[in-house]
């Protein structure tokens, strides 16, 4: 939750002081996580004043069991198993 809500911040280099390395595609990937995914973009639609990006999965890979955490309706949620 820590470093979704440091993420989540504007002004501050995100990456300083959190592992990662490039994945495959070149992205970075944080050290530690549950699992990564890799997308390309596929497509990219405008909406108002923001850009939608939709991703097609081009690498995932699963490092650990661990419950995920999700952001949905403003707060924190774990998913059922």
């Amino acid at each position: 939750r820590d470093i979704s809500d440091r993420f989540a911040r504007k002004g501050l280099d995100r990456f300083a002081n959190i592992p990662w390395h490039r994945g495959k595609t070149g992205a970075p990937l944080l050290a530690g996580v549950i699992a990564t995914l890799e997308c390309a973009v596929h497509q990219k639609v405008h909406a108002g004043d923001h850009d939608i990006l939709v991703g097609e999965v081009v690498h995932s890979h699963v490092h650990q069991d661990g419950s995920p955490l999700v952001f949905y309706a403003s707060g924190y949620k774990q998913l059922a198993p």
